[in-house]
């Protein structure tokens, strides 16, 4: 994983919590796409304004989706997002990298993203 980490580079306003073990799993639904064929990604980072995420699908910037984050001891978090990078090469574990952008999040959604922060950060893993 640490590999793959260092596609997600600090280069953002908002530092990014790295994601433990507290996801057991996140979908990204595509445009047009129903819940039950949406690829299940990995989230390897979240931040206030956005993720990074493998996917096993090939995404193009600019793409509209959703992410649904399911986990242990929090609620399911969904947001709208868009594909602000994406690699045109699958890394090892034959996924894409991509940097999603969060959009139209309101007070509620952004009170339950910070709060899952706080719970990330304080469960890190060791290094």
């Amino acid at each position: 994983m640490k590999e793959v980490e260092k596609l997600f580079v600090e280069r953002r306003g908002w530092p990014r919590a790295v994601i433990g073990s507290l996801i057991d799993e996140a979908v990204l639904t595509l445009p047009n796409q129903s819940p039950e064929r949406a690829p299940r990604a990995e989230v390897v980072n979240l931040s206030e304004a956005g993720a990074g995420v493998l996917t096993p699908v090939e995404l193009k910037k600019g793409t509209a989706v959703k992410l649904q984050i399911f986990g242990r001891n929090i609620p399911q978090l969904v947001f709208e997002a868009e594909v602000r990078w994406t690699m045109t090469s699958p890394v090892s574990t034959g996924k894409f990298p991509v940097g999603l952008k969060f959009m139209n999040l309101d007070q509620k959604g952004k009170t339950a993203l910070l709060s899952f922060i706080e719970v990330l950060r304080k469960h890190r893993p060791k290094e």
